[in-house]
């Protein structure tokens, strides 16, 4: 069930070409995020930075919502924990 807490069996050099790979999908991928955003915005005549505020937003919050929602299924007291954490976070760095 924890196996990701289970150390590498793997040579290091390997865990470091993963980590690079990722790094370079991760970049490729928010370029392209951006990309998209501008396209649809200028698709559906908004403003630029209202569409980065909501989908951007939205693509950040999906997370979240979908770490509550395997936790309430498993488990209702990690969905407590994840709801109560999520309102602590929210209330401690209001700028989030």
């Amino acid at each position: 069930m924890l196996a990701f807490l289970v150390p590498s069996t793997a040579p290091l050099w390997l865990d470091l070409v993963g980590l690079f790979g990722s790094l370079v999908v991760l970049a490729i991928s928010g370029d392209q995020f951006v990309i998209a955003l501008a396209r649809i915005s200028t698709s559906v005549r908004v403003r630029p930075t209202v569409a980065a505020a909501l989908l951007g937003g939205l693509g950040t919050s999906i997370a979240e919502l979908i770490v509550a929602g395997v936790a309430a299924a498993n488990s209702p007291t990690l969905a407590i924990g994840s709801l109560v954490g999520s309102i602590v976070a929210t209330s401690v760095w209001p700028w989030r």
